[in-house]
């Protein structure tokens, strides 16, 4: 409800405040909604762009085979049934009647050529996660069969990140989906503009406009919500946090998160780099206290993170608690790997995460490491991780498979085929970790694989190349009259975000 001065001198004011009111929610008339996120969406492109915000737009306006639920089951999505007939072969029957925003009707030829654009594209981010795909065929118009080299226990829930397009369609200015919302314009960088599409399989959408901005700026964001120009925006900053409880306009959403931030360091042992060294890298991790981290960096929304994993993940270690802090063995650790008056080096990260970057730079400074700060846009930071270029990082990583293997596998030693390492940035390697890896992906028996994961996952944080810092709580804002609580997976999903009270 609007709160309206007194006295209102006539209709005609009285239409002006209400029209300003809703003006957010109301892009090109109907219903709308205003959602400001803070990383550009520079690509509409899901096979080539992984961005977190831009997958969020994504998954409004493309469908996926499967697709995971707010507690990481698998759901059948474009899929309404599968089955493995054999440990290589995987068969899914298509839903009947499924229709794409240009009026043409889904059949298995479009998963196909989707998938095969997402294995065989040089800029294709799920490249590596279907690398031990041998082929894929449509049989009939609605039977997908996917073939692999050896058993992937985990393709079922890697198929939930492919949103599939139609045969030919090498997404265009406005490509095309079939999910609830269309995409109408877009400026790169600045704003997409979606509309509902009836037609959707999924149920007619609540939203007659849907308008996802970027504003990097924190601060801008809040002050976007707070003067009704957003209706939701995406991780407002920590020091905002008490100004937005206090607003009658606005009110925060936060969810225990599914992102794990991390310290990379270059573990190649070569000339020059300290982290090459085994009880350099040690020393970092006990110089941490990950605790006064999330106080600091996150204003206490999160936790102190323990491992390469977020509980609820498969293969998350539940006795592995986080290490204390203990500068004295800090210290020894460095003069042990040569360096007793310490070292310095540069740390790299993206403007959203400075105040977790300043926090390692202050306390591994009382160790003797002395971290010089860079700060770069995401896409420089992201060309110079994959370049193996950067000696220290922070950066994010999410599971949005619900599966520690996602990150545990950049860890693996690289193969000329990119099925095994192919994201990692930090140069380890380690022939018993490569063995727990490789046979954790082969094993179709659940309990097998949950144990061959767990074993990696204590090696690989006990290796210091990924050091886990902190599990930081998802947080939104919300006009106050949305009725939307979040999910489990950081998702806005359009359908779910409704006007209203919130109840509980």
């Amino acid at each position: 409800m609007v709160a309206l001065p007194t006295p209102v001198r006539g209709i005609a004011a009285l239409m002006a405040l209400l029209s300003a009111a809703v003006a957010c929610r109301e892009p090109d008339g109907g219903r709308g909604l205003v959602i400001v996120g803070r990383s550009p969406i520079v690509s509409l492109d899901p096979v080539t762009n992984d961005d977190y915000y831009a997958q969020n737009l994504f998954r409004n306006v493309f469908d996926s085979l499967v697709a995971l639920d707010d507690t990481l089951r698998v759901v059948p999505a474009l899929a309404t049934s599968w089955s493995s007939p054999s440990d290589h072969v995987w068969r899914f029957e298509l839903r009947r009647g499924v229709s794409f925003h240009d009026g043409r009707t889904l059949a298995a030829g479009d998963v196909k050529a989707t998938l095969d654009r997402a294995r065989a594209s040089p800029q294709s981010w799920l490249a590596a996660h279907f690398a031990l795909v041998s082929d894929v065929r449509a049989p009939s118009p609605y039977l997908v069969e996917i073939e692999t080299r050896v058993p992937v226990p985990l393709l079922l829930r890697r198929l939930s990140d492919v949103m599939v397009l139609p045969a030919g369609e090498i997404t265009g200015e406005l490509p095309v989906g079939s999910g609830p919302y269309r995409l109408r314009s877009f400026v790169a960088g600045k704003e997409a503009v979606l509309e509902g599409f009836d037609a959707s399989w999924r149920g007619r959408p609540h939203w007659d406009r849907a308008v996802f901005r970027s504003e990097p700026d924190g601060a801008a964001r809040v002050e976007r919500l707070l003067r009704r120009e957003a209706d939701l925006i995406e991780a407002p900053p920590l020091e905002a946090a008490p100004r937005i409880r206090a607003s009658a306009a606005a009110r925060l959403v936060e969810r225990e998160g599914v992102q794990v931030a991390l310290l990379g360091l270059d573990a190649q042992a070569r000339p020059g780099n300290p982290f090459g060294r085994f009880e350099a890298r040690r020393a970092v991790a006990l110089s941490l206290d990950r605790a006064a981290l999330v106080r600091e960096a996150l204003g206490g929304g999160g936790t102190a993170a323990s491992q390469l994993a977020v509980p609820g993940v498969v293969g998350y270690v539940p006795d592995l608690a986080p290490a204390p802090r203990d500068i004295g063995a800090a210290r020894a650790a460095l003069a042990a790997a040569g360096f007793p008056r310490g070292f310095d080096s540069p740390l790299l990260f993206s403007e959203r995460d400075r105040r977790l970057a300043e926090g390692v730079a202050r306390q591994a400074a009382e160790a003797g490491v002395a971290f010089r700060l860079q700060e770069l846009p995401w896409h420089v930071l992201d060309a110079r991780l994959r370049a193996r270029s950067s000696p220290a990082h922070v950066y994010f990583a999410t599971f949005p498979s619900g599966d520690a293997a996602e990150l545990l596998m950049d860890l693996h030693t690289p193969t000329s085929d990119a099925s095994f390492g192919a994201y990692n940035f930090s140069g380890f390697s380690d022939r018993l970790l490569d063995d727990l890896l490789e046979r954790a992906d082969l094993a179709m028996d659940p309990r097998v694989r949950i144990r061959l994961l767990e074993r990696a996952q204590r090696r690989a944080t006990e290796a210091h190349a990924l050091i886990p810092l902190v599990v930081p709580a998802q947080r939104f804002a919300v006009r106050r009259d949305i009725a939307w609580s979040g999910n489990g997976l950081g998702r806005i999903d359009l359908q779910a975000v409704r006007e209203g009270p919130l109840l509980h």
